[in-house]
C-alpha cells in the first residue's frame, strides 16, 4: 500500500474543504458575526494536511489505495466539516457537529436541530454549503471525475487472462458490459 500517496491525496482533498470555507466567512463577515469558527478550521486544516499535500510520493495508484483514499477522504471531511459548527458554540456536543458535517457532505439533509434558522448567517451558509459540496463530490466520483497521473486505474481481467492489471482482455471484458 503507498500510504505516503494517499495521506497527500487526502491532503490536497482537504485544502480543498479549507478553500471552501472562504465563502461562509465571507458571509458571516458580511453580516457582521464572528469569522473564528471558519478561521480557526482554515487553520487547523492547513496546519495538518498542507505537510501531508507536499509530502513527495511516487504516484503508484491501485484499487487498494482507491478505496482507502476515498474512505479516508470521508472521514476526514466530515470531522474537519464539524469544527466550525463545534467552533461556533451552538451545537450541544460535537458528536451534534460530526450529524450536521456528514449529513451535509453525504447530501441526506437530515438534521438535529429545531430551529435551523436560529443559527448565524455564516453557519447557516456553511451547513448548506456542505450539501453543495457533497453533492458535487458525488457527481464528480460517479463520473469519474478525478484525475491521477498515469492515467486510469487498472481494470481486473474476470477471465484471468491478462493478469491483476487488465489488460487486451480486461478491456475486451469491459467492452461487453
Amino acid at each position: 500500500m503507498n500510504l505516503r500517496f494517499v495521506f497527500k491525496l487526502v491532503g490536497r482533498v482537504e485544502l480543498m474543504v479549507a478553500a471552501s470555507l472562504l465563502l461562509p466567512l465571507a458571509v458571516a463577515l458580511f453580516y457582521g458575526e464572528s469569522p473564528w469558527p471558519f478561521v480557526l478550521t482554515m487553520g487547523l486544516i492547513l496546519c495538518v494536511c498542507a505537510p501531508l499535500a507536499r509530502m513527495p510520493a511516487q504516484p503508484v495508484f491501485f484499487q487498494r489505495e482507491g478505496f482507502v483514499i476515498v474512505g479516508l477522504i470521508w472521514v476526514v471531511t466530515c470531522l474537519f466539516g464539524s469544527l466550525p459548527f463545534w467552533f461556533s458554540g451552538c451545537f450541544a456536543s460535537f458528536v451534534d457537529c460530526l450529524f450536521e458535517a456528514s449529513s451535509g457532505f453525504t447530501t441526506t439533509g437530515a438534521t438535529i436541530l429545531p430551529d435551523i434558522e436560529a443559527l448565524p448567517q455564516g453557519i447557516q451558509f456553511w451547513r448548506c454549503f456542505t450539501h453543495w459540496l457533497g453533492g458535487h463530490g458525488g457527481a464528480g466520483a460517479g463520473h469519474g471525475g478525478v484525475s491521477l497521473p498515469g492515467g486510469p486505474l487498472p481494470v481486473p481481467d474476470p477471465g484471468g487472462d491478462a493478469g491483476a492489471h487488465g489488460g487486451q482482455a480486461g478491456a475486451q471484458a469491459g467492452q461487453d458490459l
